[in-house]
């Protein structure tokens, strides 16, 4: 019933003494304007559908807006691991920053994207026609680094960009 951060059972005392740390409590939190994102260890597994060990939830994310009118204002989402609550942590804060881009930045945003992948791609082809097997494709450190860059900007953007404009209930086309 109770967990430490590792997500290993603890006593009720346990428990008990690492709720009065606040810093073990503490995951992360970020100040975005208005907003308030704050990630923190619960130790008490909130998923009160489940029996299973593997299936529990001991971390929150939250978000908290002066407004209390706001979409955003008590956003929750509960994690089972340290992992995922840090993770969860970035997204949301990824969330709120996408929340407040404007479609024309995000436009510019998407120009950039393709400057890099167009980069990746001559990258790529250089690197191909290279005889040299140190130089192919697979091994061109600065191209895979592109790639992996270009896909996580890729999916915050769209994925925050595409949930805002569904919460506004609008279509939007990129």
């Amino acid at each position: 019933m109770y967990y430490d951060k590792e997500g290993k059972r603890i006593s009720l005392e346990e428990y008990a003494n690492l709720m009065e740390n606040f810093e073990y409590r503490q995951i992360d939190r970020t100040h975005i304007g208005k907003y308030r994102i704050s990630t923190i260890w619960m130790g008490l597994n909130y998923n009160f559908y489940s029996n299973d060990e593997e299936d529990k939830f001991i971390f929150e994310t939250m978000i908290f807006c002066e407004d209390e009118e706001n979409e955003f204002h008590n956003w929750e989402k509960r994690y089972g691991t340290l992992e995922e609550a840090k993770k969860g942590h970035i997204e949301a804060v990824n969330l709120i920053k996408g929340k407040q881009m404007k479609k024309e930045e995000m436009l510019h945003m998407m120009d950039i994207l393709k400057s890099i992948l167009e980069m990746k791609e001559e990258l790529e082809k250089i690197c191909s026609e290279s005889e040299n097997e140190e130089d192919n494709p697979n091994n061109c450190p600065f191209a895979c680094s592109l790639e992996k860059e270009y896909n996580e900007i890729l999916s915050w953007a769209l994925g925050n960009y595409r949930y805002t404009a569904s919460k506004k209930g609008k279509a939007i086309e990129i």
